[in-house]
């Protein structure tokens, strides 16, 4: 039911997202089809925030920081711009609403109508941009393991795309109707509607674009902090899996700065752990395993770099602390193997092996316990957070 739910809602977006670029070129298209257009982007709108309406109903609730503040006035801002472009096109209606006339409003209704969808064509591309992480993270689920080759190239497509919709914004004066210079759209009547409508999808990029790179900022700022705790399964992949579609969740629901995203594992939940990162390290920050053992593979978390602490008591009654040492090991050969030098692998990869001495005057009475010291360990909670 969530999953059914979470599509409506991405097709919704993407419906309106198109309408809203079938909406500019007036004159290309026809009377009857921008009206009609009209009509399916008023009831997207209205269907999007039914499926959201526990946002709407949490507006009021919880720490608003300048991430929060921004997204809400934006949606503020279309929501006002949307009903100012649904009435004033009610008012210039020559079909749909061809019965509703008020007299001397036409050049009113006209002006508001122009102002509206050129700001909303903004407004939403901005919106767009800051939740632009969903899309990210959707696509990122079509492979398996993140490629730095891919994620560059798709940057380079970005920016690419937005540099462009930087020429298409002054190439189609789109300032001057966003500052209401001009009163008027002009078109190119020879050329047609794709290159009109490739131009002003070049700028939703761009806008796009710069609401995403500007939400990556304001999420840096973040200092407040989300624990979560999940119940697992299994020791296995169906853990593992769970954990990385409830990671995936929050980093797309909740305002998270993708760069500061941990994860931790002890005992059973450490072999999990090691499954998650075997599959999709890319998405944390760095990992801390305590008295467990390895049960993944290890090239993914050497491929992406991602910073392990391993911590274990010398005598672990369960594990015993040579499984550790051996993943260490493997982990130390592969950076080896890629000509990282010993102070680079240390900041990457470490093995904290506890004696006795370090539970003795402890609540601790046997050392496979040793979770319930080591997530009170200045140092160790240190390494984790200062990465």
């Amino acid at each position: 039911m969530k999953n059914k739910r979470f599509t409506a809602k991405i097709l919704i977006d993407i419906g309106m997202t198109i309408c809203l670029l079938l909406l500019m070129p007036y004159s290309l298209l026809s009377e009857t089809a921008h009206e009609w257009i009209g009509m399916a982007m008023l009831v997207l709108f209205i269907s999007h925030h039914i499926l959201n309406h526990k946002w709407v109903t949490s507006v009021r609730k919880g720490k608003y920081n300048a991430f929060r503040v921004i997204q809400t006035v934006l949606v503020i801002i279309m929501l006002i711009l949307i009903m100012g472009s649904m009435i004033s096109g009610i008012l210039l209606s020559n079909h749909i609403f061809k019965w509703i006339k008020i007299s001397g409003t036409y050049m009113t209704a006209r002006q508001i109508h122009m102002f509206c969808a050129y700001w909303g064509l903004v407004v939403m591309s901005l919106h767009l941009g800051f939740h632009w992480n969903i899309a990210v993270a959707m696509v990122g689920r079509l492979w398996e393991h993140l490629s730095v080759i891919r994620t560059w190239a798709a940057r380079s497509v970005a920016t690419t795309i937005a540099g462009y919709g930087l020429y298409a914004f002054y190439r189609r004066q789109i300032g001057d109707y966003l500052i209401m210079r001009m009163h008027f759209v002009f078109y190119d009547y020879e050329k047609g509607i794709f290159p009109f409508l490739l131009d002003y999808l070049a700028v939703m990029i761009l806008i796009a674009f710069i609401g995403y790179y500007s939400g990556v900022f304001l999420k840096k700022n973040i200092t407040d902090m989300i624990i979560v705790a999940p119940q697992l399964n299994d020791w296995g992949q169906t853990s593992a899996d769970q954990t990385i579609e409830l990671t995936q969740y929050f980093l797309t629901h909740y305002t998270i700065n993708p760069s500061k995203v941990y994860i931790n594992g002890y005992s059973g939940g450490g072999e999990t752990l090691s499954l998650v990162l075997a599959k999709q390290p890319e998405l944390y920050t760095a990992a801390l395993m305590c008295s467990s053992q390895w049960d993944g593979a290890y090239e993914p978390v050497v491929e992406m770099k991602t910073p392990v602490y391993f911590v274990i008591g010398e005598s672990d009654e369960y594990y015993g602390s040579e499984p550790f040492k051996e993943a260490y090991q493997q982990i130390h050969e592969l950076y080896k193997e890629q000509g990282l030098s010993e102070s680079e692998i240390d900041k990457l990869v470490v093995l904290d092996v506890k004696d006795k001495d370090y539970f003795e005057g402890t609540p601790v009475t046997y050392q496979h316990g040793g979770g319930y010291l080591f997530c009170r360990d200045k140092e160790i909670m240190g390494w984790l957070f200062n990465q």
